[in-house]
């Protein structure tokens, strides 16, 4: 199983150096199992833990990783198949991906309210130029009517 996923998961499409730093990660996270006489494919949610203890903190005092490194290893570490099979991390990724979905969608009608009120306020703009333009218009009347100092016309 771990062969096939290798040569045929999106594993096999990683550049060389990308390939190399998970095989890298692949095998310490294995040799750390097999120290615990467990299988790869035995790996549960513990042995996650256990493993961050070591990783982290664990082995030679200052030479743990840190949060970034370990969050890299940890999603390495994820993408094979006995993680996936696991309950616990697949119930935690499928619930990010649905919590991913969500947001999503939340930021997609966000977007579409954006959006109507964008037109909503370009509306408003054209109307208050209009009614700006028609202002100006009737205060050049008025001044022209001040300005006026002939006999004024009899209104009908």
């Amino acid at each position: 199983m771990l062969a096939r996923f290798l040569g045929r998961s999106r594993f096999a499409w990683l550049a060389e150096g990308t390939r190399q730093a998970y095989a890298k990660d692949y095998r310490l996270f294995f040799s750390f199992l097999w120290q615990r006489g467990r299988y790869w494919h035995e790996a549960d949610r513990d042995d996650l833990l256990d493993w961050e203890a070591w990783r982290r903190r664990g082995q030679q005092p200052g030479r743990g990783i840190g949060g970034s490194k370990w969050q890299r290893e940890l999603a390495r570490t994820c993408s094979t198949p006995a993680s996936r099979a696991h309950p616990s991390v697949t119930a935690s990724e499928t619930a990010l991906r649905e919590q991913n979905a969500e947001l999503r969608r939340k930021l997609d009608d966000m977007r579409a309210e954006r959006d109507e009120y964008k037109q909503a306020a370009d509306a408003l703009a054209r109307a208050l130029n209009v009614l700006t333009t028609e202002n100006d218009e009737l205060r050049r009347r008025a001044n022209r009517a001040r300005e006026f100092t002939g006999p004024r016309p009899l209104a009908q």
